[in-house]
């Protein structure tokens, strides 16, 4: 990096300061978008319990609560062996 090989100290100080200001920012975008994704749920949820879909209800608030909703099962070929990798598991049934 540019700052580790600066050997002045006003021309490091400059850069960290930049950096710093950079960190900042992407804390600050990241933080907002968090708000709106979790706003956009609550949205949807709200929409959801509206209209009585308690399937989509559930996989909103499994979201929001950060629990996985859809995980992949494991899938027995003809022989009765699991199948361990994804692609596997989508040629399972031809």
């Amino acid at each position: 990096m540019e700052i580790n090989e600066c050997n002045e100290q006003a021309r490091k100080r400059d850069l960290l300061s930049k950096l710093w200001q950079l960190n900042s920012d992407v804390r600050k975008s990241a933080r907002k978008d968090k708000k709106e994704f979790i706003n956009a749920l609550a949205t949807e949820a709200e929409t959801a319990a509206g209209q009585r879909n308690m399937k989509r209800l559930h996989e909103t608030t499994r979201t929001m609560s950060g629990k996985r909703s859809k995980q992949t099962k494991p899938v027995k070929n003809k022989e009765g062996w699991y199948r361990s990798r994804k692609s596997e598991m989508g040629r399972a049934f031809p």
